[in-house]
């Protein structure tokens, strides 16, 4: 039976783990890159309403900045002040 003591220690940090993920995501970013059809995407932007794009861009940062004040008060309400 584990007790309390184990599950606090620290492990040592793993930097093949940290490797490992590093190559991952910059093999996902490689195959994004090379899969992409750029005068395809720069068409499709050109031909789009400049007025949808920057209200959709208005409502994602709107939803980022609800979250900030979500998480703000969450800490708050825990005693957390940053």
């Amino acid at each position: 039976m584990r007790t309390p003591e184990h599950s606090t220690k620290r492990t040592r940090p793993r930097p093949l783990g940290a490797l490992r993920y590093g190559l991952a995501a910059a093999c996902l970013l490689g195959a994004v890159i090379w899969l992409t059809d750029w005068q395809g995407l720069w068409q499709a932007l050109c031909d789009s309403q400049p007025a949808y794009l920057v209200g959709c861009i208005m409502i994602y940062y709107l939803g980022v900045w609800l979250s900030c004040l979500k998480w703000q008060s969450l800490l708050r309400a825990q005693g957390i002040e940053a």
